[in-house]
């Protein structure tokens, strides 16, 4: 299951919708500078290193929205589990410097 599809569902929307970054605010109470500085990582990602995108993905905004909801839904992990994966891992950063109250 994707990471838009594992979002949806514990959000409890329509599996296949997508959501803006503002939507993403609204549910889940982070910050838009976090959320912009995800997707502005997610866009230099996809720039930076071509060979790492998946044939499906069309588009440079397609690749860092996956990053944003794939850093969501592993902080989630990790702060059920403790521990970090995926995007998460390297987006931590930025919700320590500018989302402090969701990593304590």
């Amino acid at each position: 299951m994707t990471y838009k599809k594992q979002f949806n569902r514990k959000f409890k929307q329509p599996l296949d919708k997508s959501n803006s970054k503002n939507d993403i605010k609204k549910l889940t109470g982070i910050k838009r500078i976090v959320l912009n500085r995800i997707y502005d990582r997610g866009i230099g990602a996809y720039r930076t290193n071509p060979k790492s995108v998946r044939p499906q993905v069309k588009s440079e905004e397609q690749w860092a929205m996956a990053r944003v909801y794939s850093t969501i839904m592993n902080y989630y992990h990790w702060k059920k589990t403790g521990k970090e994966k995926g995007a998460f891992k390297y987006d931590r950063d930025i919700f320590e410097k500018y989302q402090k109250n969701l990593i304590n």
